[in-house]
């Protein structure tokens, strides 16, 4: 089996010991490095637009697949980790991140930082102006948010929900005292049906039966929460 066979197995399925133990023996070299020119074969494609990011994260995944599960595996090399990784990161969401540095462009960028040798344009101008400007919307959407929450134009539980999840993007730590606050207005009123997307899945009658407690709720996270909205409203009406 020859390592493009190899590679097209790759994007569909996880290796198997056979073909990979073939491959070895016909290119006289050892699964490790096997798999580094193949990771190679992967960024070199990526960068060059020859195959989709879609197309490099399968073939990443399944050498990995076959190297730490499979019986023969044997591990990966520096290398391939840090490949398989860039293409890992482009998997899920980065709290605190804009969209414009999420996905195929985070794998992109971390190749690019990776490997200085690809030359790949530096992405950090572009990563640090692209996080001020997702930084400070974040913060005047939290300042909007805190203000209908106390002028009663937006529940207090959908409010704590949604501060909640801006907590990275405004750029505080995770033991920030006012954001701790909106989760734990979260965590206590999760089970309650206050979203609009919930709720039409709840029959008449049940609905009705929780709405009262969902009153009290509301008045509880609005008494608790009250101080540290107004302390968000102050302190990003003079950052963001």
């Amino acid at each position: 089996m020859e390592i493009e066979d190899l590679i097209q197995a790759a994007a569909t399925r996880p290796l198997k010991e056979g073909e990979v133990r073939e491959a070895v023996r016909e290119t006289r070299s050892s699964a490790e490095d096997l798999f580094d020119v193949i990771a190679r074969s992967i960024v070199d494609r990526f960068v060059r637009g020859e195959c989709t990011w879609e197309f490099g994260d399968s073939v990443m995944n399944n050498l990995t697949a076959f190297a730490w599960v499979q019986p023969g595996g044997s591990g990966l090399s520096d290398y391939t980790y840090k490949v398989f990784n860039a293409f890992d990161q482009g998997h899920y969401p980065h709290p605190g991140e804009p969209e414009a540095l999420q996905g195929e462009v985070k794998t992109r960028d971390l190749l690019a930082a990776m490997f200085p040798e690809l030359g790949l344009p530096d992405p950090g101008a572009r990563q640090r102006e692209l996080l001020v400007s997702h930084q400070a919307a974040s913060r005047m959407q939290a300042v909007l948010i805190a203000s209908q929450m106390l002028a009663g134009e937006l529940s207090p539980i959908v409010g704590a929900r949604a501060l909640r999840g801006l907590r990275a993007s405004v750029g505080v730590a995770k033991e920030d005292k006012d954001f701790a606050v909106m989760a734990l207005i979260d965590d206590e009123t999760m089970a309650l049906p206050v979203d609009e997307g919930i709720r039409v899945l709840w029959a008449p009658d049940a609905l009705a039966a929780k709405d009262a407690e969902i009153a009290r709720s509301e008045e509880w996270a609005l008494a608790i929460g009250k101080r540290a909205l107004r302390r968000i409203i102050t302190r990003f009406q003079q950052t963001g």
